[in-house]
């Protein structure tokens, strides 16, 4: 292999952030050649094993409401089935962060890659809040 691969290339690692309106050094990081191919595969890893299983869980969700809409005994959404669906919609969010983060990764816009990392970052600070809300109103009724 010689030395003038694209692995090699390290155009990415002298950029040229004048015109970014992201100043945190830390971005760089994440978007120069050898560590973004390590944080993209963290990402699609992430993607690839997240969203088919929040889909089939919208999946399984979506069918249980329409046969509870069909029956005369209709109950209402359990305590846990709304704390799933909140989860669900909470590594959506998560998984849109991720896939700003791949393209902001592979097409070397780091503000693209700020916008989806705020969102994985949200769903990061939301998510335990979220837990500590649904045990305090179940616990108070």
């Amino acid at each position: 292999m010689s030395l003038n691969s694209s692995i090699y290339d390290d155009s990415l690692l002298h950029l040229n952030l004048s015109s970014s309106s992201v100043s945190i050094p830390f971005d760089i990081c994440f978007i120069a050649r050898p560590s973004a191919f390590i944080f993209a595969t963290f990402y699609i890893a992430n993607i690839i094993t997240l969203a088919p299983l929040c889909g089939l869980i919208i999946y399984i969700g979506l069918k249980r409401q329409r046969q509870q809409r069909s029956s005369p005994t209709a109950s209402l959404m359990s305590h846990s089935d709304s704390f799933t669906y909140h989860m669900v919609t909470m590594e959506l969010i998560a998984i849109l962060g991720f896939i700003l983060c791949v393209l902001g990764v592979f097409t070397v816009h780091i503000n693209t890659y700020f916008v989806g990392f705020c969102l994985w970052g949200f769903t990061w600070y939301v998510s335990p809040l979220s837990v500590f809300w649904f045990v305090q109103d179940r616990g108070s009724t």
